[in-house]
């Protein structure tokens, strides 16, 4: 057995007994053909992860190895890993942060977890639960235990990853035979197509976009939810190409809009939009019904040239508003910035995640406030999902921002009854607010 025991202030005492590197339990999986299961050690002692990646190593895990939460989510989206183990106290990003991160990740929220802490007390166990650990172990770590945890675990995600893909596949087989998958061009989806924008099968929901100072609701963005369950993205995927890109597009802002009567008084409405649709003569006479400032989101990719932009302002009501959306997420789209100078600039989850640990994101965001305020944009920050983003965002000059951390998207019923999303849920305050006083576009 390998025993990493704490040691005074704080290093590590290690004894290793070698005879029993050859117990059936540290040995590698029987099936030699299988790939190894890939485990991600983190830890910023690297004595510690040292020993406990080499334990793994010798029962045949694949390892990968990281100093601190936020490399290892870079490590996680890059190697896929089958499980993590991650200590709990580290620099930059510790282990409950990561979990948390880890948590509202869709292609991570299942990832098994195990928490190695030098702490033994119930508050550590019951926090660690709390945020979403499947196993907290106390250190000094057992060899044999940890790796029989490992292999338990992955045990459990494999049977269940089994059955779902199995549900999967029948789902997906109806979906095709009902066209939802269908390729595009496919005739099944172009019926699909026509069913869903005949009988409005889908729902609109809102998330809020927030003063990040006071937490009160400045605008709320119109999401779509399909009511078969389509990714909303893949379909928009899909149809991009068709000619009925437009006309579902219209639909939707249409839905959009006449939701968006029930919501708070004096909130903007942020409905996501194609360059095509903006020149469509029928979304001008739509804006035209809505009761509130409308704001038209591209996406950086999307984004079209200054005089298709000058023509689409001279087109739109007095008021409403362009907004390039995913900023920051490709180099391609800096230099659209420039030509297109967009109302509103939402800063990309990408650039937004790890910020207040990472002076380059730091200094790229503080350059798109100088940017903004040199050609009157407004700064809203996307994907925020911790505490400590959002006092960095409001630190370098960024006031309003999105995400989990405030408000997830919710249904019209919910959504009209939030003006206030909570600033904080870790107890500290935010910074005081900017003196600095916000620029308004010139009319």
């Amino acid at each position: 057995m390998i025993e990493i025991l704490p040691r005074p202030d704080p290093a590590l005492i290690c004894t290793v007994d070698t005879a029993r590197m050859e117990r059936p339990l540290l040995r590698p999986a029987a099936n030699e053909h299988a790939k190894p299961p890939k485990v991600l050690v983190v830890d910023d002692d690297r004595l510690h992860q040292t020993l406990i990646a080499h334990l793994l190593a010798v029962a045949g895990f694949d390892i990968s190895t990281a100093s601190n939460g936020r490399e290892a989510l870079e490590v996680a989206q890059r190697v896929e890993p089958d499980a993590v183990i991650l200590d709990a106290e580290m620099p930059e990003m510790d282990g409950f942060d990561m979990i948390e991160v880890l948590r509202r990740d869709p292609a991570l929220e299942t990832l098994p977890t195990l928490m190695v802490s030098g702490r033994a007390d119930q508050e550590a166990r019951l926090r660690a639960f709390e945020m979403g650990v499947d196993d907290f172990i106390a250190k000094p770590v057992d060899g044999d235990d940890l790796i029989a945890r490992v292999r338990a675990h992955l045990r459990v995600a494999n049977a269940w990853t089994g059955r779902v893909r199995s549900l999967s596949t029948t789902v997906r087989d109806t979906l095709i035979a009902e066209g939802a998958l269908a390729s595009a061009g496919d005739p099944r989806f172009e019926q699909w197509l026509d069913r869903l924008i005949e009988t409005a099968a889908f729902d609109i929901w809102f998330q809020p976009i927030v003063d990040m100072r006071t937490g009160r609701v400045v605008a709320q963005e119109a999401l779509t939810r399909f009511h078969d369950g389509s990714s909303p993205a893949h379909v928009f995927e899909k149809v991009a190409d068709s000619d009925r890109a437009v006309t579902l597009e219209l639909v939707l802002v249409e839905a959009s809009i006449t939701a968006a009567a029930s919501l708070a008084h004096g909130t903007r409405l942020h409905v996501n939009v194609s360059p095509p649709t903006t020149a469509a003569p029928e979304l001008s006479e739509l804006i035209d019904l809505s009761d509130r400032q409308v704001v038209l989101e591209m996406t950086e990719r999307n984004l079209f040239g200054a005089e298709a932009a000058r023509q689409l302002r001279m087109t739109l009501p007095v008021g409403s508003l362009l907004a390039a959306d995913d900023v920051g997420a490709g180099y391609s789209g800096l230099s659209q910035l420039l030509e297109v100078r967009p109302d509103i600039l939402k800063i990309d989850r990408m650039v937004v995640a790890g910020i207040d640990a990472d002076p380059a994101r730091q200094a790229l965001v503080a350059g798109l406030v100088r940017f903004a305020e040199l050609t009157g944009s407004t700064i809203v920050a996307e994907g925020i999902e911790r505490a400590g983003e959002a006092r960095s965002l409001l630190e370098l000059g960024v006031e309003i921002g999105q995400g989990y951390h405030f408000c997830r998207p919710a249904p019209l019923v919910e959504a009209a009854a939030t003006v206030v999303c909570p600033v904080s849920s870790d107890g500290n305050q935010p910074p005081e607010p900017s003196p600095r006083q916000p620029v308004t576009r010139p009319s």
